[in-house]
């Protein structure tokens, strides 16, 4: 007498091993479509955000005030770094020290200050923004404005993205 087998779909073959395997990998692949679609609609608003110039320029001047001070210590910092180093390395060359000026306009105005600056402005603004958007939302207030009819988008998001371009170097 012959015995019939089936042959079951890999998925179901395995049992719930696949599925525990590949969920993050499609969990993360979904945050990221939402984060993808979440930008292209902020950046998509950027005409209708230009209506309003006043929230613009308020956070241009929030950015530019609040990152007027951790661009100072970052430069300082990165420059005293480079000169430091500068003054050493040309030391062993053989007393070369006077040309520390010149290595440290070299290292810190073109290269080691603009990093750090990038860095310590987006995490600082960035997490400030992000962190007011939040608290906007748990509050209430973003249904608030789209109960009122003022579209969340154009006037919380892309204002602050063409305020930071505004600002902020690119």
């Amino acid at each position: 007498m012959a015995t019939s087998t089936t042959i079951q779909p890999p998925a179901q073959q395995f049992g719930p091993v696949p599925r525990r395997f590949w969920a993050p990998g499609l969990d993360l692949f979904e945050v990221l479509g939402q984060i993808v679609l979440f930008a292209a609609s902020a950046l998509r608003a950027i005409p209708r955000a230009l209506g309003y110039r006043r929230e613009i320029w308020w956070y241009a001047a929030f950015l530019a005030l609040g990152s007027t001070p951790v661009a100072l210590v970052m430069t300082y910092f990165s420059g005293s770094e480079c000169s430091v180093e500068a003054y050493y390395s040309l030391h062993q060359l053989g007393g070369a020290e006077s040309l520390a000026g010149v290595f440290n306009a070299l290292c810190d105005m073109r290269e080691i200050t603009p990093i750090f600056f990038g860095f310590a402005i987006g995490a600082k603004v960035g997490c400030g923004l992000v962190a007011e958007l939040g608290t906007m939302r748990i509050n209430e207030e973003i249904d608030a404005l789209e109960a009122m009819g003022v579209p969340s988008v154009p006037f919380l998001v892309t204002t602050r993205i063409v305020a930071a371009l505004i600002v902020l170097p690119v």
